[in-house]
């Protein structure tokens, strides 16, 4: 593809656009070869001023930049202001995605993206809409998971994401629905897509690490809506409330309550604890019965985000009624994987969703029930939830139980001691750094009616640490650790 189609809506250029054929888009300078385009992209974590002199070395073609590159001669430089914005948008094109044939919607927020994305998914599927899923840790077309095993983000890099929109465009997808992280959002990975539909779910402090305060993580998340027709929000949730009322002068918005006036509302709400909930889902010339396969409140909060915006996009209440009734647990979200003892696995890794789930199954135990939890926090990640979330297992579980969770490059003791820092009483918590072990000593040792919530990897099928990633499915472990204690 010639460099001046691959550039298309790509502005700020101090020169003309020399005409080249370019087989290759990269950021990596290990995959330069001949006729690639170089996007020199500045590092977060090192020094991209040290890969220069590699990248003159290969010469590629062209190499764009939004700094400047006074080492380089003989290479053509095209500057631009934003470098990733300008990489997304040059895989974009160089794709050559026909946005005519394919709608978008996206999920965002801090807790609760997969579910209301898989929601929605499932909604469009029951209308029988042919429809690609980008979500956390898996890629999806109609039923087929397209993506590697160890495939672990939210929203792909630019180098994935675009050309499997393409697959997904080629498979006959009419419609896409997307899980939009806020680093994402930061990193301009999804500027060149037309969202038809965008919701908020809310906000809660999460990756500081990434974000330097609560408002610029907030102003990320917003960033998304003004690339979207229109805006779906939880009015009961503060900051998602803040978004539409921050939105409303300049786009189409919508609001969905379960507490409060809205556009749709849950009336005549029922929990039925873990078995899910039923309600009245009503809004202006709307009205009919949910049933929720789902547990807890939030989940009502996703479920009415869904349903908005199916109905928003011209789908059949009747197609929605019968996507609900066909649903099934969702992958790694409140997994309920056993009776007697009853083991359950949950994602939940930021400390809001981790208190939501918490307090779900204590609201839910018996006097003569005890909930054990197993839970550890990822490395090279927020460490001040560490505590938090130590605080909160102690004051909602009978016992915790804290291990290892995807350390990544950064010392398993060290999170763990963060970790224990934030409980009171010694005899409330034991250590067992090793998952596996922690996982069938909780199963070994309950007692038949005892509750073990095993949280933080939910749908994962693998483990991080500073080797790399390794299979880890915690399903194999509680199937085993169950046959163990049968035969004994």
């Amino acid at each position: 593809m010639l460099l001046s189609e691959i550039l298309r809506g790509i502005v700020h250029f101090e020169k003309n656009i020399p005409q080249l054929d370019i087989k290759r888009i990269t950021k990596d300078s290990a995959l330069i070869e001949k006729n690639t385009l170089f996007v020199f992209l500045k590092g977060l974590k090192f020094d991209t001023k040290k890969i220069i002199y590699d990248v003159i070395e290969k010469s590629p073609s062209a190499i764009i930049s939004d700094t400047e590159l006074s080492e380089v001669r003989d290479i053509p430089v095209l500057h631009v202001k934003n470098a990733r914005k300008a990489y997304a948008y040059a895989l974009w094109n160089f794709n050559s995605i026909n946005e005519d044939r394919l709608k978008f919607y996206a999920v965002t927020g801090t807790n609760g993206k997969t579910t209301t994305a898989t929601m929605l998914f499932n909604i469009f599927k029951a209308s029988k809409i042919r429809c690609g899923f980008i979500g956390t840790g898996k890629i999806i077309i109609d039923d087929g998971i397209i993506s590697d095993p160890y495939y672990s983000m939210t929203t792909p890099d630019p180098e994935l994401l675009y050309p499997v929109i393409k697959k997904m465009e080629l498979s006959g997808c009419e419609r896409i629905v997307m899980e939009v992280s806020s680093h994402s959002l930061a990193l301009h990975k999804v500027s060149p897509i037309k969202f038809e539909c965008s919701i908020f779910t809310n906000l809660s402090e999460e990756h500081m690490d990434f974000h330097n305060s609560i408002r610029e993580y907030y102003s990320a998340k917003l960033s998304l809506f003004k690339q979207s027709k229109s805006g779906i929000f939880n009015l009961d949730d503060i900051y998602s409330k803040k978004a539409m009322l921050d939105l409303s002068a300049d786009m189409d918005t919508h609001g969905v309550s379960i507490n409060k006036d809205a556009d749709a509302i849950a009336k005549d709400l029922t929990l039925n604890g873990i078995e899910g909930s039923t309600y009245i889902y009503r809004e202006k010339d709307k009205i009919f019965k949910v049933e929720l396969p789902y547990p807890g409140r939030y989940n009502v909060s996703n479920s009415l985000l869904a349903i908005k915006c199916a109905l928003l996009s011209g789908i059949d209440y009747k197609a929605i009624k019968e996507s609900f009734g066909k649903e099934k647990q969702i992958d790694g979200r409140f997994e309920i994987l056993s009776q007697n003892p009853k083991v359950i696995i949950d994602y939940a890794h930021t400390y809001t969703a981790f208190k939501e789930v918490l307090g779900l199954v204590n609201g839910e135990k018996s006097e003569t029930q005890r909930i054990i939890t197993v839970f550890g926090c990822g490395g090279e990640r927020d460490k001040t939830k560490r505590p938090i979330m130590a605080r909160i297992s102690e004051e909602l579980s009978d016992f915790s139980i804290v291990t290892s969770d995807n350390s990544r490059n950064e010392s398993p003791d060290q999170i763990i001691l963060d970790i224990i820092t934030g409980f009171t009483q010694k005899s409330s918590f034991t250590v067992i750094k090793n998952r596996e072990e922690a996982i069938m000593s909780a199963i070994k040792k309950a007692q038949e009616s005892d509750i073990i919530l095993i949280i933080g990897q939910g749908h994962e099928r693998y483990n991080i640490d500073d080797g790399g990633y390794h299979d880890f499915d915690e399903r194999e472990i509680v199937a085993e650790a169950l046959k163990e204690r049968k035969s004994y």
